[in-house]
C-alpha cells in the first residue's frame, strides 16, 4: 500500500494491472508512477475520475519524455486498467 502524500486524505485503495501489452517498459514505468501522480492531481480529494484521468496524463507525458531520450517506441496511454475503491 502507497502512502504518498496522503495522510489528510481518507484511506483509499488503489488496484492497478499494467499487462505490458503496449511494452514491458510501458507497463513497469505505468505501475511505478501512476500512484504518484494521483495525489498531485488538483481533483484527487472531489473527483477520483478526473484525478485518474489526470494521473495517466501525467504519467503518460512523462513517459514520452523518457521514451524519446532513450528512443523508446513504447506509449502507455491506450494501456490503462485500473479500479479505484474510495
Amino acid at each position: 500500500m502507497f502512502t504518498v502524500g496522503l495522510q489528510d486524505f481518507p484511506q483509499q485503495s488503489y488496484y492497478g494491472v499494467f499487462d505490458g501489452h503496449a511494452g514491458m517498459e510501458a507497463a513497469v514505468y505505468a505501475s511505478n508512477h501512476l500512484h504518484v501522480h494521483l495525489p498531485a492531481c488538483e481533483k484527487f480529494s472531489s473527483d477520483p475520475e478526473a484525478a485518474l484521468k489526470c494521473s495517466y496524463k501525467a504519467t503518460d507525458d512523462n513517459f514520452i519524455k523518457k521514451a524519446q531520450r532513450e528512443v523508446l517506441v513504447f506509449w502507455f496511454y491506450e494501456s490503462k486498467k485500473c479500479v479505484f475503491e474510495c
